[in-house]
């Protein structure tokens, strides 16, 4: 069929989390064909050992990292080298280990960087994007050695960051233009929420605080060869009602809330008179999507480009009505007034009744096209430098734990997170983002594995694959630093994916900090962990047995 008699109309959905991009896209195809040849509605449903074979997990990376530091604790130079098991179709696994390759390197100031990255084809279920998008994977193993750099250099690990950490008007070393950045100060303030000095001097057996931080993007230029940016209309119907149209489908992530929100902040109209349609191919604009956590800012900008519009256009028919110019009058408290005089206006309601019987019966529009400014860039190709984002959202989480070193369990005693996300658009949803990140971070760090036996899954039930429960989960403090970027709606940043991304490496500073141990594989089982404290025991048997 052509691609111009296709019809999609978005239903509502939870967390996208990289499970709809390419996983399930196959069965969107065969239902809708199916669905033809039968002239009844079709709906294919995997069972729970099918979603566990058929889905595409994180892409798995065997990092091999060095860095070097001056004796002051300044990053001289990044050395990397990945090797990927992209299963057996490619899939997304490229442009997730580009982001690996590439993401961690902009949180620092790191003037020598060299990666090598390599894919490989295996025997495997193919592998594609999960939240944080290959960013986790780098990070966890970049922030764990910034931890073991401080433990030798004999810094603090809160100061090793803060002397590193990239600033407001750094151009980076893959090239990001940084016109907001609140990492230092989202060190500083988680630093002091999980009162991390005085833990820090103060450890008592098995107990351990970790630190881990986040570079991400707001969107990334070079998804798509022809544009990066995002559409919206904005229409309003006799009654004074509100519709809003656009392109970018919310997945849970509340989308449709904060569009809600941003209408409602330029129109004076409150939140129950707004109404966001459901993304519809046949009268939605061409939108790309919730990834690299874009929405907020690119489809953030549009809506408020044309709740704007269609502001201009509402006070240009009132300044009819009370023969006035547009630029003397004002909404406020649902009515359209004279600055200054609300007292002098006319209800909002009443000035739409009458704009659109005067259009014919034409609804009063606004349109906005946000299309990222030109200094937003197309990586290199082949070196993948460019300026790729509007915006680059930073934070910092605390993780603060308790290790059983008989039995090697982990106990989370509390998480402390501060975000950079440029502006508070909605501070409930926020703090849910950040929480259930955290969540899906503890489940990486600590229980969630495939087990694999001749490129088989043994464990594909939630039986053997551990999820964390609310039993797993400890207090969560989560905060927000406030960085107003220039080119984000209102000043706000991407969120949804960095809340992820050090959750990891956290945890697994902390239990360094801990025990005096480093795992390097995820997750920190408690068998890793007895059979890392087995090994240093060992290890230091030998070593008092040579030295006599």
């Amino acid at each position: 069929m052509p691609e111009d008699k296709i019809r999609i109309i978005q239903t509502y959905v939870g967390g996208g989390f990289g499970g709809k991009a390419s996983a399930i896209q196959p069965l969107y195809l065969i239902s809708a064909l199916l669905a033809r040849k039968s002239l009844r509605p079709v709906k294919i449903v995997n069972t729970r050992k099918e979603e566990f074979i058929a889905g595409r997990p994180r892409l798995p990376e065997i990092i091999d990292l060095k860095m070097g530091f001056k004796k002051s604790g300044e990053i001289v130079a990044k050395d990397a080298k990945i090797l990927a098991d992209g299963g057996a179709y490619a899939g997304m696994s490229p442009a997730v280990l580009v982001v690996s390759a590439t993401r961690a390197g902009s949180l620092y100031r790191i003037p020598h960087i060299r990666m090598d990255a390599k894919l490989v084809y295996t025997n495997k279920i193919p592998k594609g994007a999960f939240r944080g998008f290959g960013n986790p994977q780098m990070h966890f193993a970049m922030e764990s050695m910034l931890d073991d750099a401080a433990e030798r250099l004999g810094i603090d690990p809160k100061y090793l960051r803060l002397q590193n950490a990239t600033q407001v008007g750094d151009t980076t070393a893959h090239g990001w233009v940084i016109n907001s950045c609140g990492l230092s100060d989202s060190i500083h303030q988680a630093a002091q929420k999980a009162r991390w000095s005085a833990k820090r001097k103060k450890s008592s057996p098995g107990r351990g605080i970790g630190m881990g931080c986040l570079v991400h993007v707001s969107s990334k230029r070079g998804m798509h060869p022809l544009y990066d940016g995002s559409s919206a209309m904005v229409m309003m119907n006799e009654h004074g009602k509100i519709k809003v149209i656009s392109g970018e489908g919310d997945i849970g992530q509340g989308a449709s809330t904060l569009f809600a929100q941003i209408v409602s902040e330029e129109m004076g109209v409150p939140l129950p008179d707004i109404q966001i349609l459901p993304v519809d191919t046949d009268v939605s604009p061409t939108c790309l999507g919730a990834f690299a956590s874009r929405v907020t800012a690119m489809g953030g900008n549009a809506v408020k480009m044309a709740a704007e519009n269609l502001r201009q256009e509402l006070l240009k028919e009132a300044a009819h009505l009370l023969e006035v110019s547009p630029d003397f009058l004002e909404i406020k408290d649902g009515k359209v007034c004279i600055k200054g005089s609300p007292a002098q206006g006319i209800p909002l309601k009443q000035v739409a009744h009458k704009a659109v019987f005067k259009r014919g019966g034409g609804h009063l529009v606004g349109m906005g096209n946000y299309a990222v400014p030109d200094w937003v860039e197309n990586p290199d190709p082949n070196t993948q430098y460019g300026n790729i984002s509007i915006a680059y959202p930073f934070g910092t989480q605390i993780a603060e734990i308790k290790v059983d070193r008989g039995t090697g369990q982990v106990e989370l005693l509390g998480i402390w997170a501060t975000h950079d996300l440029g502006r508070v658009m909605n501070a409930l949803t926020a703090a849910g983002q950040v929480e259930g990140g955290i969540v899906q971070g503890i489940g990486y760090a600590l229980t969630e594995s495939y087990v694999w036996k001749n490129g088989r899954v043994l464990n594909s039930s939630f039986t053997d694959y551990r999820l964390p429960t609310v039993l797993d989960v400890p207090p969560i403090d989560v905060t927000f630093i406030e960085s107003n970027d220039p080119a984000g709606p209102y000043g706000a940043k991407g969120l949804a994916e960095p809340a992820l991304i050090p959750t990891a490496a956290a945890i697994g500073n902390a239990i360094f900090h801990a025990l005096g141990i480093r795992i390097r594989e995820l997750p920190f089982t408690p068998e890793k962990i007895l059979r890392a404290l087995k090994d240093r025991r060992a290890s230091e048997v030998c070593a008092k047995i040579i030295k006599k």
